[in-house]
């Protein structure tokens, strides 16, 4: 078949990775410790990047694929769903966007 091969699929991955806006805006490089809160369950965790509509963390256990947690850093404290999660890494969408504001005081704790 023509048009179904190797370099067809990487192509159109790559097309579907390209885009205007970057996901959620700005990612902002951060290394901050957190804390993860579900249910009566608490765990410590490291914020990798942020952005208004998501993050980047790693646990020594990451929560399930759809949890949602608290998520604390410093005194700011919100809730975010798990959408992925592989090994110690996992990806959060927060549940009502940070404001811009938010996102540059947690970026700012970084310094």
């Amino acid at each position: 078949m023509a048009g179904c091969g190797y370099g067809d699929a990487v192509a159109a991955r790559s097309a579907l990775s390209i885009s205007t806006e970057p996901r959620g805006g700005h990612r902002h490089k951060v290394f901050l410790p957190a804390e993860m809160t579900e249910g009566d369950r608490a765990g410590r965790a490291h914020l990798l990047n942020l952005s208004m509509t998501g993050a980047l963390l790693h646990a020594d256990a990451a929560p399930s694929v759809g949890a949602v947690v608290q998520l604390t850093v410093g005194a700011t404290r919100w809730p975010v769903r798990v959408v992925w999660s592989q090994d110690k890494r996992f990806g959060v969408v927060h549940v009502t966007p940070l404001a811009r504001a938010a996102v540059e005081a947690l970026v700012a704790q970084r310094r």
